[in-house]
């Protein structure tokens, strides 16, 4: 997977191209998920499930990374509920690691889970990018390239 152009992301972000879920064919190193997220003003989150076999590996380390509260028991309704509770009086992004295995892993579970994250995504102004050839979310394509 090729990197990414510095500012490209965040200039997607503010333009509003980017809503809902969507795959994203460039990783991002710690350091430049950090400047995009500088540069768009918006609120981001960086998930990495890398390594994750089953629902309850990604759950947990949902729940760890986004540090979900107490109450979150790792269901999807809970996941559903969390997620809603994110921010959403500011602009927000999400960008999601490793989730081509746990989509290899666990088809159904990782459907389900893209869907609560695309339809959360729609509470909050943003969008949550997969990063990977993998799943079933429209894929930024050639634009993210250029």
């Amino acid at each position: 997977m090729s990197q990414v152009r510095p500012g490209l992301l965040s200039a997607l972000l503010k333009a509003n191209y980017l809503k809902g879920a969507l795959r994203w064919k460039i990783d991002l190193s710690d350091v430049a998920f950090e400047q995009e997220v500088a540069q768009s003003g918006m609120q981001g989150w960086l998930i990495d499930t890398t390594g994750a076999k089953s629902k309850s590996d990604v759950m947990s380390m949902i729940a760890r990374q986004l540090d979900f509260p107490d109450f979150f028991n790792g269901n999807f309704d809970s996941l559903e509920e969390c997620l809603g509770n994110l921010n959403q009086a500011q602009p927000a992004f999400i960008v999601w690691r490793g989730w081509e295995g746990f989509v290899r892993e666990s088809k159904d579970d990782a459907r389900v889970i893209g869907d609560i994250f695309d339809t959360a995504s729609t509470l909050w102004p943003g969008a949550v990018l997969f990063v990977g050839r993998t799943g079933d979310f429209p894929d930024i394509g050639e634009l993210a390239q250029a």
